[in-house]
C-alpha cells in the first residue's frame, strides 16, 4: 500500500498550485472538475499528490502537508520573499540529521519541509 493523494480544500486553486509549483519544485499531475469543482493535483518524484479542491468555504481540517527540499534555506527565503509565507517553525536538526522547518502556504496550512542529511 502507498499514499496515493492527499486533498486540501482551498479558496484559489491557481494560486495555491502556484506556490507549490514555484516554490516548492512539485509539478502539475493532472487537472479536472467533478460536480462544478476544480481540482489540480501536484507531485514530485515520489508518486504521490496533492489534490487542491476549490471550495467556497475551505475546512481547515489538515494539520500539514509535509514535502522534502533539495535547499532548506533557499525555499524558506523564496517562499517568504515570493509567497509573503509565514515561517512557523525557524530550521532545526532532528537526531536524525535531517533538516526541518514549517511555513504557510498561500491558503495558511502548514507546509513542513524536510531537507534529508546526505
Amino acid at each position: 500500500m502507498r499514499v496515493h493523494h492527499v486533498a486540501l480544500e482551498v479558496a484559489d486553486v491557481e494560486t495555491t498550485s502556484a506556490f507549490y509549483e514555484d516554490a516548492l519544485g512539485l509539478h502539475e499531475t493532472r487537472t479536472f472538475e467533478i460536480d462544478g469543482e476544480r481540482s489540480h493535483c501536484v507531485g514530485g518524484d515520489g508518486g504521490g499528490e496533492l489534490q487542491f479542491v476549490e471550495v467556497d468555504d475551505p475546512d481547515r481540517g489538515v494539520n500539514h502537508v509535509a514535502v522534502t527540499v533539495a535547499d532548506l534555506d533557499a525555499t524558506i527565503d523564496a517562499a517568504v520573499a515570493e509567497w509573503d509565507s509565514e515561517v512557523v517553525h525557524r530550521p532545526k536538526r532532528l537526531d536524525g540529521g535531517d533538516r526541518v522547518a514549517v511555513l504557510t502556504d498561500p491558503e495558511g496550512y502548514r507546509v513542513e519541509l524536510i531537507e534529508a542529511d546526505g
